[in-house]
């Protein structure tokens, strides 16, 4: 069976390759968005993997204590991003207050209630804005570049 002929000029010029992804700043978007999507995966997900001395023992009913608190983050992410403070004042605002938080906990003796309450508030804040994320960087780019990736 003879293989496909692709014309290499229509291709280009519809723009996908190189043709559009260029343009605008999208570029830059797109490293900006790298960062951001690395940057909270390893607060989430680092933080997901540990949970405080807070008397439980059991280490599910510990766990599912600790993701309680990202219930909250979770159902107030569509509404404050579509009303209030808007998507990147909302991003930037959990961003700043879940790192402040975590790195707190370096300076703060394990098992207080500062270090408690600075966990468990840094974990709402990166679950906040993880959520908030999937909305913002979707329509960060254009309907061409989107539909291409």
């Amino acid at each position: 069976m003879p293989a496909a002929k692709v014309d290499e000029e229509a291709v280009v010029e519809a723009g996908a390759v190189g043709g559009g992804a260029a343009s605008s700043g999208v570029l830059m978007r797109a490293a900006a968005t790298c960062f951001m999507w690395a940057s909270v995966s390893l607060g989430y997900y680092g933080v997901g993997m540990t949970t405080p001395d807070i008397g439980i023992t059991d280490p599910v009913w510990s766990w599912i204590y600790g993701f309680s608190v990202e219930l909250p983050a979770y159902a107030a992410a569509p509404f404050v991003v579509e009303t209030c403070l808007g998507r990147k004042w909302s991003v930037s605002f959990a961003y700043i207050i879940g790192g402040f938080c975590l790195l707190a906990l370096l300076k703060l003796e394990a098992g207080t209630t500062p270090y408690i309450t600075c966990y468990f508030v840094g974990r709402a804040g990166i679950a906040y804005a993880f959520a908030s994320i999937y909305v913002w960087f979707s329509e960060l780019f254009p309907t061409e570049t989107r539909q291409r990736f």
